[in-house]
């Protein structure tokens, strides 16, 4: 269905004019206009009429066929409100000029024009008709001059501002349409960057299980190792004291390489623990993925640790992807400030945007996640407008010694 545009407005604006001018000359210069009196209340009805039908285009512009008869209609109108004005090329123009702006800006191209070559040919030929006095021929050729050149200036006034308009309503459906894939872009994006997070998270703890069990397989089996010497050098000491000082020395030689492993694989799982997505590493890698487009997105933090634990980081960064989504998704901002700060036993965490806001705020099944998350661990939320844009503000309890 095709919205009103403005141009419709100019359309039926300058129709009116048309028509109030026309009235005007009906009613003040009608003895100028060279036409027995007898057609001036035909002619003021006609005038009326005229701009009737154009209120008319105006509302039932949607209707094609309707729009049509209509065109059509005015173009009998114009016929018989110019044919005993065969005088007076100020009336004719007038309404002429009108009828052939708004076929321009109504109607399709072809259809348009053609309708406007049709009346300014029947224009044409009154204006050439021959006049009564001196100079008749000149006359009619000023007239005719006049009666042609103006309305095809109209004309082709309204057929620029048509292809205008349609230009910048397609400039602006392309803006529309590199918005939306642009968001789309972000939120896979972002969806990207959760996946690469998770799996580097089942990572580390797939290294961790990986260490856990070689420790114990180590520990467990230097152990067993040891006792087995041990009791071997109980028995052997009661006959063999050189094989006891052995067996002895074999358990010290498995104790030492059993300790050499087991420090080595703690080594390894404190590295697998020190390797830990912090949460600042986290958020500043969300931000750095808008730095190749249209996108600004900054992150500062105030007294914030290396990491919460795994509950509370997971949680933050939920609201940092929620927030970030919604600004883009719904209020098609392009800065975004995010905020991390840690008072009175709480992590307070604030998304800002510039973008349109919202008139209502209705919480989707993303933010209603947020909530249900927050309310876990006794976290609130807040969304509202404020000045110049949108911010989401999330407190959430964390512990004493975090």
């Amino acid at each position: 269905m095709r919205a009103r545009n403005y141009l419709f407005w100019v359309a039926l604006g300058f129709s009116a004019i048309s028509a109030a001018v026309v009235l005007c000359e009906l009613l003040f210069a009608f003895a100028n206009l060279g036409v027995l009196d007898a057609w001036r209340g035909q002619l003021i009805a006609l005038d009326i009429a005229f701009l009737v039908l154009s209120v008319l285009q105006f509302v039932f512009f949607r209707v094609r066929l309707t729009l049509h008869a209509l065109f059509f209609l005015r173009l009998v109108l114009f016929m018989a409100a110019t044919y005993p004005l065969a005088a007076s090329s100020s009336v004719r123009t007038v309404l002429l000029s009108a009828l052939v702006f708004e076929a321009a800006i109504y109607l399709p191209v072809a259809t348009g024009m053609s309708l406007a070559g049709i009346a300014i040919l029947f224009s044409l030929f009154w204006s050439l008709s021959p006049q009564s006095g001196a100079g008749s021929v000149q006359v009619s050729f000023e007239r005719a001059l006049a009666t042609l050149f103006y309305p095809m200036l109209v004309t082709a006034l309204g057929a620029l501002l048509t292809r205008l308009q349609k230009l910048a309503s397609e400039r602006e459906n392309l803006n529309v349409q590199l918005r939306t894939a642009g968001s789309r872009l972000v939120e896979t994006n972002i969806k990207l960057l959760d996946q690469i997070a998770k799996g580097e998270e089942q990572t580390r703890r797939l290294e961790r299980d990986r260490i856990s069990r070689e420790l114990h397989d180590t520990i467990g089996y230097t152990l067993m190792n040891i006792i087995a010497v041990l009791k071997a050098s109980v028995e052997l000491s009661k006959k063999d004291a050189e094989k006891t000082r052995e067996f002895l020395f074999q358990g010290i030689d498995q104790a030492q390489k059993g300790l050499t492993e087991t420090r080595q694989a703690l080594r390894e799982m404190r590295s697998a623990v020190d390797d830990q997505a912090s949460i600042v590493k986290t958020i500043n890698r969300l931000a750095e993925a808008f730095k190749e487009t249209h996108i600004r997105v900054t992150a500062h933090f105030s007294n914030i640790p290396w990491v919460f634990g795994e509950r509370v980081d997971s949680i933050i960064y939920r609201v940092v992807q929620e927030g970030i989504t919604n600004a883009i998704r719904h209020g098609n901002a392009t800065e975004i400030a995010i905020h991390l700060a840690r008072d009175a036993g709480r992590v307070l965490v604030t998304i800002n945007d510039n973008g349109c806001g919202a008139v209502a705020i209705a919480e989707g099944i993303g933010l209603t996640g947020i909530r249900e998350r927050l309310r876990e661990v006794r976290g609130d939320m807040s969304a509202e407008n404020i000045r110049g844009g949108f911010r989401l503000f999330a407190r959430i309890p964390v512990g004493s010694d975090t």
